[in-house]
């Protein structure tokens, strides 16, 4: 919660240095990539939002005693790995200017889409086969969701940090 309400601070604050920045005369290449950033910041933010959200679901399961099956389980656990593998891609991609890391985040978020109508499909079936609640179902879906959205929030990051390196790579040729 505290790590949640740093980020919003941040987002608050670098986004308000970008545009007081992008109010001064700016060439059309720095305008752009202020705007690039401002949108980074923001997905940043959607990040640390559906942490928060799967952080809240975590404790509905403490506090309603709920308990998934075991393949319920591992699913979950399978998605997250994914997904915590693209964040990470994600993060080393920009911190290091990387080319070929960032290359590697979209074929992986291709996969946790693919795994999260698949899992959807597989819970409604427990659902039918009265192997899970519907309690157990919100929260299953609720997690499945938001995993699903970090993978699209890295995705968008992902794609304006090759915007920027492109245009870095065009420069440094020259």
């Amino acid at each position: 919660i505290e790590e949640e309400k740093e980020i919003d601070m941040y987002e608050d604050k670098l986004g308000t240095y970008l545009v007081a920045v992008s109010s001064n005369n700016l060439s059309f290449s720095d305008s752009k990539e202020a705007s690039t950033l401002l949108h980074c910041i923001g997905d940043f933010e959607r990040i640390g939002d559906h942490a928060l959200n799967i952080m809240q679901a975590a404790d509905e399961i403490n506090s309603k005693n709920i308990t998934f099956s075991d393949e319920a389980i591992a699913e979950i656990k399978t998605m997250a790995s994914a997904v915590n593998d693209i964040v990470i891609l994600t993060k080393d991609a920009l911190k290091e200017k990387s080319m070929d890391l960032a290359v590697r985040v979209e074929p992986l978020e291709q996969v946790v889409d693919k795994m999260k109508h698949l899992l959807k499909t597989k819970h409604i079936d427990r659902l039918q086969k009265g192997e899970c609640t519907t309690n157990m179902g919100f929260v299953f879906s609720d997690l499945i969701t938001n995993f699903e959205r970090i993978s699209d929030h890295a995705r968008n990051i992902k794609e304006a940090a090759e915007e920027m390196y492109e245009k870095e790579l065009q420069f440094s040729e020259k």
